[in-house]
């Protein structure tokens, strides 16, 4: 047995509950359940059990790079989101970039049993048998996706990427596209998909105590996205928009800082890690160790990094590419801290505002920073440049209060975190190739992660400098 796939020791009850703890408080808690009848904890955890989920892929899509890359990170986020997960995967050498290196198989198949199962050995993941049924309650179809599996679920959404474009939806009639070397259309579209998947599961619950008519709230929040397309380069949402330039055979992002170690760093540092061609040195600045509800949302870790300091645990999956050295101690308190004005990019995502705030007046040339919170994930782009912009500390107004309501566990989803962290990591390479610079956000992004397709599901640009804000009291630009 490979040693990712050795299973923790805890027990089987323990670790379910620990694994699950934060997406069944999401499941209470974000949907608009009217006001009281939210399902319990207990009933959410046993409607997971019986809430099969089916991955599939076609042949012509799955021996593309694109292809792999959307494969392999919804089946990442699958097996975090659900205990029962079949994966339907035409048997297919892995050409791209293993996310996890240490998870040896050869083939595509090989690598998503295991990787599923390395993240959560207690789930039941397994390879849909020669006859190809299943009994699926939702299936996630990577690419157009065929025929014959149009009638196997009551749900079934698609997952394409090409190029800076992700597109998800129930019924796109587009596939991946092989001949490009950028998996960030790919990668986010895979998030939005299991997001659907989920909305699915939470549909199948309501249906139980409501029938087919659910309260109006809860039905919207609820309804599956028809069709939608983001582009990662300016975020627009036209489903025929073009997919954007392809990407330089090596990226360069200098000396950076990647301040927590959590959810939103772990799916940046995966998104530029698989492009195979993004390199960078410095630190990550993390005190904490990893816990079951990290281990739900973060994409980077497994089972058996369960109890290990986070800073190492990313260090190491981020090699060979991304080089960096642990600090396993807060911001306030690291030495990195009186070096953050040399660093070329400081990659904030901690959900501690008073560490948001001094990064920023500690004054780096360039921070990106990701959030999210319940339904929205959010990513801004502060610059010693762009001295008419907003700094981090215009987004934390309110810091006492927000660190008191951290203090609360969180209620948040891995598809959330992932996609939050994606559009860090595209704000990174646009910062960095010189061909997409003109497309860098100037502000902030939000994206309603659970109805992206509404009027406002994606909405830049609403702030500007706070006038009792650091940056404007006449002090050095932070």
């Amino acid at each position: 047995m490979s040693p990712d796939l050795a299973p923790p020791s805890v027990t089987e009850s323990a670790f379910v509950r620990g694994f699950h703890d934060r997406s069944l408080r999401y499941a209470r808690t974000v949907p608009r359940w009217p006001a009281g009848e939210a399902p319990t904890g207990e009933e959410l955890l046993a409607a997971l059990f019986r809430f099969p989920v089916l991955l599939s892929v076609t042949c012509a899509d799955v021996e593309s790079v694109v292809g792999q890359d959307t494969l392999v990170f919804a089946a990442n986020l699958l097996a975090r989101m659900f205990p029962i997960v079949v994966f339907d995967i035409p048997e297919a050498a892995l050409v791209a970039v293993r996310p996890i290196s240490s998870i040896a198989s050869p083939s595509v198949s090989g690598y998503v049993l295991d990787l599923a199962r390395s993240i959560c050995p207690f789930g039941d993941f397994r390879l849909l048998g020669s006859t190809g049924e299943t009994a699926s309650l939702a299936d996630l179809v990577v690419g157009q996706g065929g025929n014959r599996r149009q009638s196997m679920g009551p749900f079934r959404v698609h997952a394409t990427g090409r190029g800076w474009r992700a597109l998800t939806g129930v019924g796109l009639p587009y596939r991946n596209v092989q001949e490009s070397g950028n998996s960030l259309g790919g990668l986010v579209s895979a998030a939005f998909a299991a997001m659907e998947v989920y909305k699915a599961f939470l549909r199948n619950v309501a249906a139980r105590r409501y029938g087919k008519r659910l309260p109006p709230n809860l039905a919207v929040d609820l309804e599956p996205v028809a069709a939608f397309s983001l582009s990662l380069l300016d975020y627009d949402r036209d489903l025929t928009g073009s997919d954007g330039p392809d990407l330089p055979p090596r990226i360069d992002l200098g000396r950076v800082l990647v301040i927590s170690a959590g959810a939103m760093a772990n799916s940046a540092i995966y998104g530029l890690r698989v492009l195979g061609r993004v390199f960078a040195s410095g630190h990550v600045v993390e005190p904490k160790l990893l816990d079951g509800p990290d281990l739900n949302r973060y994409v980077l870790m497994l089972a058996t990094d369960l109890g290990k300091l986070k800073g190492p645990a990313l260090a190491e999956r981020a090699l060979p590419s991304l080089r960096l050295e642990a600090a396993n101690t807060s911001y306030q308190e690291s030495a990195t801290r009186w070096r953050v004005s040399s660093v070329d990019l400081a990659l904030v995502g901690v959900d501690h505002p008073p560490s948001r705030i001094a990064v920023q007046r500690d004054n780096p040339r360039l921070i990106v920073n990701a959030a999210s919170e319940g339904r929205m994930a959010y990513v801004s782009r502060h610059s010693l440049k762009d001295s008419g912009s907003p700094c981090l500390e215009c987004f934390n107004e309110y810091a006492q209060e927000a660190e008191r309501a951290a203090a609360e566990p969180i209620a948040t989803l891995a598809s959330t975190s992932a996609i939050a962290g994606l559009l860090q990591a595209s704000e990174v390479i646009k910062a960095a190739v010189p061909l997409s610079r003109a497309y860098r956000l100037r502000t902030q992004l939000e994206v309603n992660t659970l109805r992206p397709d509404l009027q406002y599901g994606v909405r830049m640009g609403l702030m500007v400098p706070r006038a009792n804000c650091h940056c404007q009291s006449g002090s050095e630009r932070a």
